[in-house]
Protein backbone atom coordinates (compact mmCIF):
# COMPACT_ATOMS: atom_id res chain seq x y z
CA UNK A 1 0.00 0.00 0.00
CA UNK A 2 2.74 2.19 0.77
CA UNK A 3 4.63 1.45 -2.87
CA UNK A 4 0.87 2.71 -4.23
CA UNK A 5 1.04 5.90 -2.45
CA UNK A 6 3.90 6.59 -3.53
CA UNK A 7 3.43 5.89 -7.63
CA UNK A 8 0.25 8.11 -7.11
CA UNK A 9 2.14 10.86 -4.92
CA UNK A 10 4.97 11.15 -7.46
CA UNK A 11 2.87 11.44 -10.56
CA UNK A 12 0.84 13.74 -9.44
CA UNK A 13 4.23 15.96 -8.72
CA UNK A 14 5.23 15.17 -12.01
CA UNK A 15 1.72 16.37 -13.99
CA UNK A 16 2.01 19.56 -11.31
CA UNK A 17 5.34 20.06 -12.35
CA UNK A 18 4.32 19.51 -15.54
CA UNK A 19 1.30 21.79 -15.86
CA UNK A 20 3.94 24.64 -14.38
CA UNK A 21 6.27 24.08 -16.83
CA UNK A 22 3.55 24.83 -19.13
CA UNK A 23 1.95 27.99 -17.88
CA UNK A 24 3.61 30.91 -20.07
CA UNK A 25 5.51 33.07 -17.79
CA UNK A 26 5.72 36.63 -19.52
CA UNK A 27 6.47 38.06 -16.03
CA UNK A 28 9.89 36.83 -16.01
CA UNK A 29 11.06 39.40 -18.73
CA UNK A 30 8.78 41.99 -18.47
CA UNK A 31 7.37 44.57 -15.86
CA UNK A 32 8.23 47.82 -14.17
CA UNK A 33 11.29 48.48 -11.79
CA UNK A 34 12.73 51.91 -10.14
CA UNK A 35 13.27 53.74 -7.42
CA UNK A 36 10.60 54.64 -4.90
CA UNK A 37 10.94 58.17 -3.00
CA UNK A 38 9.65 60.25 -0.77
CA UNK A 39 9.14 64.22 -0.79
CA UNK A 40 8.43 66.11 2.23
CA UNK A 41 7.92 69.84 1.37
CA UNK A 42 5.89 72.64 3.52
CA UNK A 43 6.69 73.79 6.80
CA UNK A 44 8.59 76.88 7.58
CA UNK A 45 8.11 79.64 4.46
CA UNK A 46 10.97 79.04 2.05
CA UNK A 47 11.89 75.40 2.79
CA UNK A 48 12.50 73.36 -0.07
CA UNK A 49 10.53 69.78 -0.82
CA UNK A 50 13.42 67.27 0.40
CA UNK A 51 13.55 63.95 -1.67
CA UNK A 52 14.64 60.43 0.20
CA UNK A 53 14.74 56.91 -1.49
CA UNK A 54 13.22 54.83 0.58
CA UNK A 55 10.40 51.94 1.45
CA UNK A 56 7.11 52.78 -0.21
CA UNK A 57 3.78 50.92 -0.14
CA UNK A 58 1.94 51.13 -3.04
CA UNK A 59 -0.47 49.90 -5.75
CA UNK A 60 -0.64 48.67 -9.35
CA UNK A 61 -3.59 47.79 -11.42
CA UNK A 62 -3.98 46.78 -14.91
CA UNK A 63 -6.14 48.56 -17.11
CA UNK A 64 -10.03 47.16 -17.76
CA UNK A 65 -10.77 48.97 -20.84
CA UNK A 66 -10.31 52.94 -20.43
CA UNK A 67 -10.09 52.78 -16.33
CA UNK A 68 -7.90 50.56 -14.17
CA UNK A 69 -9.69 47.39 -12.95
CA UNK A 70 -8.99 47.99 -9.29
CA UNK A 71 -10.54 44.30 -8.35
CA UNK A 72 -7.37 43.53 -9.94
CA UNK A 73 -4.79 45.45 -8.35
CA UNK A 74 -1.72 44.13 -6.26
CA UNK A 75 0.22 45.21 -2.98
CA UNK A 76 3.84 46.40 -4.35
CA UNK A 77 6.06 47.21 -1.33
CA UNK A 78 9.72 48.44 -2.59
CA UNK A 79 12.85 47.48 -0.37
CA UNK A 80 14.89 49.62 2.35
CA UNK A 81 16.77 50.92 -0.55
CA UNK A 82 13.95 51.88 -1.95
CA UNK A 83 14.09 49.82 -5.33
CA UNK A 84 11.30 47.56 -6.22
CA UNK A 85 10.34 44.96 -9.35
CA UNK A 86 7.05 43.77 -10.40
CA UNK A 87 6.93 41.26 -12.95
CA UNK A 88 3.67 42.21 -15.34
CA UNK A 89 2.42 40.89 -18.77
CA UNK A 90 2.65 43.84 -21.44
CA UNK A 91 -0.23 46.17 -20.95
CA UNK A 92 -1.58 49.45 -19.40
CA UNK A 93 -1.56 50.04 -15.90
CA UNK A 94 -2.39 52.60 -13.10
CA UNK A 95 0.18 52.96 -10.19
CA UNK A 96 -0.87 54.69 -7.42
CA UNK A 97 -2.16 54.71 -3.14
CA UNK A 98 -2.62 51.37 -2.06
CA UNK A 99 -6.02 53.10 0.07
CA UNK A 100 -7.54 54.08 -3.60
CA UNK A 101 -7.32 50.69 -5.16
CA UNK A 102 -9.24 49.17 -2.56
CA UNK A 103 -11.51 51.81 -2.20
CA UNK A 104 -11.57 54.16 -4.96
CA UNK A 105 -15.13 56.04 -4.73
CA UNK A 106 -13.97 56.95 -1.28
CA UNK A 107 -11.06 57.41 -1.59
CA UNK A 108 -9.60 60.70 -0.17
CA UNK A 109 -5.22 61.69 0.16
CA UNK A 110 -3.89 61.47 3.10
CA UNK A 111 -1.04 63.77 4.70
CA UNK A 112 1.05 61.37 2.68
CA UNK A 113 -0.04 59.77 -0.98
CA UNK A 114 1.73 58.28 -3.42
CA UNK A 115 1.45 60.53 -7.12
CA UNK A 116 -0.92 58.99 -9.17
CA UNK A 117 1.00 57.16 -12.76
CA UNK A 118 -0.22 55.37 -15.41
CA UNK A 119 2.55 53.28 -17.54
CA UNK A 120 2.88 50.81 -20.50
CA UNK A 121 4.78 47.68 -20.50
CA UNK A 122 6.19 46.57 -23.67
CA UNK A 123 6.76 42.51 -23.77
CA UNK A 124 10.32 41.48 -22.94
CA UNK A 125 10.90 44.83 -21.90
CA UNK A 126 11.15 46.92 -18.35
CA UNK A 127 9.69 50.08 -17.88
CA UNK A 128 11.89 52.07 -15.58
CA UNK A 129 9.65 53.90 -13.33
CA UNK A 130 10.57 55.97 -9.67
CA UNK A 131 7.40 56.20 -7.28
CA UNK A 132 6.87 59.04 -5.45
CA UNK A 133 5.25 59.84 -2.41
CA UNK A 134 4.55 63.46 -1.31
CA UNK A 135 3.42 64.47 1.78
CA UNK A 136 3.70 67.84 3.86
CA UNK A 137 4.71 69.37 6.61
CA UNK A 138 2.99 71.36 9.01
Amino acid sequence: MAYSTNITIGMFLVVSLGLLLAQPSPAEDAGIKGTTKVSVGGGAFGNKSKQKVTRVQFAVAPFGGAKPDYDRAISVTSNDDGSYAVSLPAGKYWIGPLAKAHDPQNYLPGAVAVVEQIVVVQERSWTLVDVLEIGNAP
